[in-house]
């Protein structure tokens, strides 16, 4: 008579239950994957289980058995889905939101916008390229917030180009300033937005980028020139009022002959602001400043 050695299989199978369901539980549990992602993790971790399943009930001796159970939970044990959609979600939420901002920014113009979101969309797509060959969920992860710092730095490249446009827009407008005035003005507000991207480049955190762009467009809104039309508007204004102070005092003039000559002197003062309101250069405004206040408002 044969010696009867049963083959134990209710245990391995058991183990290769309990596996699936700790490692379905886990897939369940982790809120980086989407919907889809667990959806094929769990797949994964079915195949791998009937697979199991199925060698231990082909196994024909318990050091089979013992294998196959070592093997297929293993097998589901490895089933380690990294989640990447919603990553990429964020990356493109991020691009939707910039490119969004800067077409509603009326500071900039078509070729501005066009530009500025041709780097939005570069940026966005290097970030989704570097999460789809990350391979672990650091790496994921890391790559999602390079993006989005890297997408938050264009975005605020092109507010301060806005910026800079409507300091720009707002000292051509400037009257009182003459076209070397406007020219130096508008050099000055370059070399302000030049460095407040310099700094947005350096930033390593979405909070620094904030700071640093709301310095640099405030930093372009104070940008100031002295106009030489309103330095020498002023300049004739005061030779005005001391030649009234001087025609008041004399003593050989009736008040009727005071008042007449007052208003001489105001309406060529007049005449010589409008003649520097007309002035395109400081020579021509130097020289409109000395004759008026040499012919209207001295003795």
């Amino acid at each position: 008579m044969k010696a009867v050695n049963p083959v134990g299989k209710e245990k391995a199978l058991d183990a290769i239950q309990k596996a699936t369901e700790d490692k379905l539980a886990e897939i369940d549990r982790d809120d980086k994957l989407s919907d889809k992602e667990k959806d094929k993790a769990k797949a994964e971790v079915a195949k791998a289980a009937i697979d199991a399943v199925n060698a231990i009930n082909a196994a024909t001796n318990q050091a089979a058995v013992d294998a196959k159970q070592t093997e297929g939970t293993k097998a589901v044990s490895e089933v380690n889905p990294v989640g990447k959609d919603k990553a990429k979600a964020e990356i493109e939420k991020e691009l939707a939101e910039k490119t969004k901002a800067i077409d509603s920014n009326p500071d900039l113009t078509d070729a501005q916008k066009a530009e500025a979101k041709a780097k939005l969309v570069e940026e966005a797509k290097k970030a989704i390229d570097a999460i789809d060959k990350a391979t672990t969920t650091e790496d994921v992860a890391a790559a999602k917030e390079s993006g989005k710092l890297a997408i938050e730095k264009e975005a605020a490249k092109a507010e301060i180009e806005a910026a800079k446009a409507a300091k720009d827009k707002t000292i051509d407008a400037n009257p009182d300033l003459t076209e070397d005035e406007k020219a130096e003005a508008k050099a000055r507000v370059e070399e302000e937005a030049e460095a407040a991207k310099n700094a947005i480049d350096k930033a390593t955190e979405l909070s620094d980028i904030d700071k640093v762009t709301e310095t640099g467009k405030d930093d372009i809104k104070k940008v100031t020139v002295t106009s030489a039309k309103e330095e020498a508007k002023k300049a004739i204004d005061e030779a005005l009022a001391a030649k009234e102070k001087a025609i008041d005092a004399r003593t050989d003039l009736t008040q009727e002959e005071k008042e007449a000559a007052k208003e001489a002197a105001r309406e060529e003062a007049e005449a010589a602001k409008n003649a520097i309101d007309k002035a395109t250069t400081s020579e021509d405004i130097n020289k409109v400043l000395e004759d008026g206040k040499e012919k209207y408002c001295e003795d």
